[in-house]
């Protein structure tokens, strides 16, 4: 990935383009030596959740556009190569990550490319990315679960305390920005049991800080 951003004061905007009060304005370019179509970009607030969608046919046409946004901070995240109107829009960047990993066969030609960046009052920030193969350009971090379930106490889970049942334990994880009610993820998932016992779930996630919800079977 590729993430360079210039920052140009309010003088330096096009008189066609005026700042309302309060924000700012990105200006997006890809580096590619030749043209992408079907581009879909996303701006991630703070919470996690879909700020703003825009679909675009081709590189150049994201290019041309000016897009002014409220002041604040922002993941902002491109996918190109897929159905637009199949992507979900109200989304979170978690939940489209695996959207994208559970439907990435229908796209073999997906692209995908995300940077953080602040939106300053009156500035106009100039971003240029590289898109990636698959959903490579879209970073998260991993946070690996280590779950253990009863023992004989729940006979429904002793072979799978004592490993005589490889059969996996299925894990419904929700993720909810910490102290509110906006969950910003939600995956469900088989987990292996592992060496020393414990059953390994793995959730990829925006750096913040969250509450967890998790039940399994």
């Amino acid at each position: 990935l590729l993430a360079i951003a210039f920052t140009a004061c309010q003088d330096d905007t096009p008189e066609e383009y005026p700042l309302p009060d309060g924000q700012g304005a990105l200006l997006i370019e890809l580096n590619s030596s030749s043209p992408v179509n079907g581009i879909a970009l996303y701006l991630f607030g703070n919470d996690g959740t879909t700020d703003l969608y825009k679909a675009y046919g081709d590189s150049q046409e994201l290019a041309s556009e000016y897009i002014p946004v409220n002041a604040g901070n922002y993941t902002l995240l491109l996918v190109a190569g897929a159905d637009s109107t199949a992507l979900p829009q109200e989304t979170t960047a978690p939940d489209l990550a695996e959207w994208l990993k559970e439907n990435g066969g229908a796209y073999p030609n997906l692209l995908t490319a995300s940077t953080p960046t602040e939106v300053k009052a009156g500035e106009v920030n100039l971003l240029f990315l590289e898109l990636t193969d698959g959903t490579s350009g879209i970073h998260l971090s991993t946070v690996r679960l280590a779950l253990t379930v009863p023992g004989l106490d729940l006979p429904a889970y002793a072979t799978r305390a004592n490993g005589s049942d490889s059969k996996p334990l299925r894990c419904v994880a929700e993720v909810y920005q910490a102290g509110t009610s906006n969950r910003v993820h939600r995956r469900v998932q088989d987990c292996a049991l592992q060496s020393d016992g414990t059953f390994l779930a793995e959730l990829s996630l925006m750096p913040g800080d969250y509450d967890l919800r998790l039940w399994a079977d």
